[in-house]
């Protein structure tokens, strides 16, 4: 079965180029999707599919992610297009904000600025960058995710191709009891690896493992269980 693109998709220099650019980083080009219930495929399954494509799959990483994203009252970020998170993973703090980018089916391309945090709630880039929509003194943290991510490096000839993860996700309001949880996978794009190769790649593991396309972030879709009050499982 084939992956589906979604309507139009998406070229990735091509739409780069013409994406309205907030601050110029590096993009992230992904493919997402959603899994109706946890499922990680073990390492000599995933060797075996994609040993046919020439893949050589790294041995997997069990990473666990925290992180708070942040807006003001008025959710003034959000209605920008932006996303504001403080993560904690392996003991390092880092602060990052994203643009929505573009989306198409379950490509998603968008512009991320990702820096350590050190001596001060905000990175004076990222600072900056906030205070072009925002206060950065009037953010509140908005919703907490718990992410246990199981990654596995897929390479050709030695060079990275893609990141691929198995995220199992767990979302709440700061304070509040009710969480919602979810299962995703990611495909990440390394080095110079296209949106069709991406989409090589979801075939590949589709063979196993049914995938639904995802059009939205996880902050987006912990927003909508959390407005909708159900479990997303």
């Amino acid at each position: 079965m084939r992956i589906d693109r979604g309507a139009g998709g998406l070229s990735g220099a091509a739409e780069l180029e013409n994406c309205y650019t907030l601050f110029l980083v590096p993009s992230e080009l992904e493919l997402k999707f959603s899994l109706a219930e946890e499922h990680v495929p073990g390492s000599a399954a995933l060797r075996g599919t994609f040993a046919e494509a020439d893949y050589e799959v790294g041995q997997p990483l069990v990473i666990r992610q925290h992180d708070c994203y942040y807006d003001d009252a008025r959710l003034s970020l959000a209605r920008d297009g932006l996303a504001l998170r403080r993560r904690l993973t392996d003991g390092q703090l880092l602060a990052t904000v994203k643009t929505r980018g573009r989306v198409a089916g379950p490509l998603h391309l968008r512009e991320e600025l990702e820096l350590p945090i050190e001596d001060k709630l905000w990175p004076d880039p990222i600072s900056l960058r906030v205070s072009a929509v925002t206060d950065p003194d009037s953010l509140r943290r908005q919703i907490e995710i718990e992410t246990v991510r199981v990654l596995h490096t897929l390479s050709r000839q030695g060079a990275a191709s893609a990141l691929l993860s198995f995220d199992a996700v767990e979302a709440r309001r700061p304070q509040r009891e009710r969480s919602v949880r979810f299962n995703e996978v990611e495909i990440e794009a390394r080095g110079g690896t296209t949106e069709n190769e991406l989409f090589a790649i979801a075939e590949l593991l589709e063979q196993f493992l049914p995938l639904t396309a995802s059009d939205m972030s996880k902050l987006e879709r912990a927003q909508s269980l959390l407005v909708l009050g159900v479990s997303g499982d």
